[in-house]
Parts: structure tokens; sequence; C-alpha cells
């Protein structure tokens, strides 16, 4: 019976190729086992192909659960001269868990002479070349991994670039600007009763890419089976009410008054200060100011 159950668990097939414990810290060996045994009695050649197979999908598995950093800016390109001609600059820059860097680099302009080569520089380096059309519109693009019109980076391209990057296209010019900013933003205060021993916390969060806010207030030993306003600088927009034991929580969902950062809670005789507590995620948004002789 054992040696019929040990057949069926390593019998060859796709299914086991993909085993799941290729995603665990042991992955790379689980796999490469599996993959060993599942061949038994086939060829020597057979046998290797499929083990080289479930080696690289459990590299490629570790690979995608590792963190990664991105690098986002932007500017407008002006001509101090020519208020006609206006371009953009885009530069993105992605590192993988495993080290590997993925740049692009956008350039595009408007208005400008026509029929014209124009230098592209990045703080007074010329790293390449706009020729405009008949109406003085022209683009160039860069790439780690060109393909269509983009052209690989050239080697004297900056290895890095951030906020204070000048960029030049002939006589437009701008400077780089980050295009990362908070997105959500979450703002708290500890309640203290004037009157008792009441305690309580009160929680903000304001989300700029969905526009909604939620304010959440908890206080308890308050007045039990209790109903107690809830004040934002001395306006109420809502309630907390309290059970036997004189707790109670609210959640409101996008108040109807802007809430920043200093406002004053008031719940019942309970009082606190909104104030900073964490920003997270990022979403683009600014755009880099423009370089003016």
């Amino acid at each position: 019976m054992r040696s019929q159950q040990k057949s069926q668990r390593f019998s060859f097939g796709p299914e086991h190729l993909e085993d799941r414990a290729m995603l665990s810290a042991s992955g790379l060996l689980s796999a490469s086992h599996l993959a060993t045994h599942s061949l038994a009695g086939n060829s020597g050649q057979a046998r290797a192909a499929a083990v080289s197979s479930a080696v690289a999908g459990a590299s490629h598995a570790g690979s995608c659960h590792g963190a990664q950093t991105t690098t986002s800016l932007s500017a407008t390109l002006v001509d101090p001269a020519n208020s006609a001609a206006t371009g953009t600059v885009s530069y993105s820059a992605r590192t993988a868990s495993n080290g590997a860097l993925t740049r692009s680099f956008n350039v595009s302009v408007t208005g400008t002479t026509a029929n014209t080569v124009l230098d592209v520089a990045i703080g007074g380096t010329i790293v390449g070349q706009i020729t405009t059309d008949a109406n003085g519109a022209g683009s160039l693009s860069f790439s780690s991994n060109p393909s269509g019109t983009q052209q690989a980076f050239p080697t004297n391209f900056p290895t890095t670039l951030d906020a204070t990057s000048e960029i030049t296209v002939g006589t437009l010019g701008g400077t780089l600007a980050s295009t990362s900013v908070a997105r959500e933003t979450k703002l708290t205060a500890q309640l203290t009763d004037s009157t008792g021993t009441a305690t309580g916390t009160a929680t903000f969060k304001s989300n700029t890419q969905s526009g909604h806010t939620k304010l959440s207030v908890t206080v308890s030993g308050a007045a039990a089976n209790s109903t107690l306003d809830v004040n934002v600088n001395g306006t109420t927009i809502g309630q907390v009410t309290t059970n036997s034991t004189g707790s109670g929580t609210v959640k409101l969902k996008n108040p109807s008054l802007t809430i920043n950062s200093g406002a004053t809670i008031t719940v019942g005789t309970l009082s606190g200060t909104l104030g900073t507590s964490a920003a997270h995620g990022s979403s683009s948004s600014s755009i880099g100011s423009a370089r003016r002789k």
C-alpha cells in the first residue's frame, strides 16, 4: 500500500511541477525535489529539463514578493522668449527586489521653431536631440527596454536624477520635481475629561485620491447610557451613544465640514486637538516648476 501511495503522489504531471511549496522559503528545494522524483524512469535529459523548469519557476515566484522602489519626476518646459512654445518631461526609475533597474525618460515639445534640431540637455550635458516637424513639435524617448521609436539610454545620461535636475530643450527649460505626494492624511487626538475620569480617542482620515474622509471617535468611562454630541471646532457633526459601562464608538463618513490638523474635538465633557499622525501612499499630481532665464 505504501508503494502505491508513493507512486500516486509523485506521478508525472504539470500540476506537480507547480507545487505551492515553491512560494515558501524552501520553495527552490521543494520544486527541484518534486521535479526529480516525478520523472523517475524517464531519460536523464528529460529529468534535467524538468528540474531546470521547476527551479526557474521557484526563482521567479520569490522575486515577485520582494520590495520595489520607484522614483517619478516631471517638469513643464517654457521658453521665456516664446510663450507659444511649451514642453513636458517625465522620468521614471524602478528598482526591483533583485536590484534590476528599469528607467524611462520622455520629452515632448510644441510651438517651437519648425524643422529644427534641438539639443536636449540635463544639467548642461547634452543627452540627445529632437527634430521638430513643420508645426514645431517633436519628441524624444529613452528606455531601458526600448521598442518602437524609443532609444536606449546614452552612456552619458546621468545615473540619477532628482528634484533639482534642470532640463533644457533648445530655448525651453524647466526643473524636475517629484510627482509623489502623500495621498492619505491621518490625524489623531487623545480625549480627556474636564470634569471626570473618562477617556477617548478621535481619528480622522482623508484620502485625496478617492476623496473620502472619515472621523472615528471612541470613549470609555463616560456617563452610562447617554448620547454625547461630537463637535469639531464647535460644530456638531454627530453623536456617540454610550452603553451601561459608559463606552461608545461612532464612525462618521465624509463629515460635512473641513477637518484639518489643529482642529478641536469635543465629545460631551471630553476634548482634544487633532494632530498629524501619518501619511501613506503616493499619487501623481505635482508638476515641475518652470526654469526662467
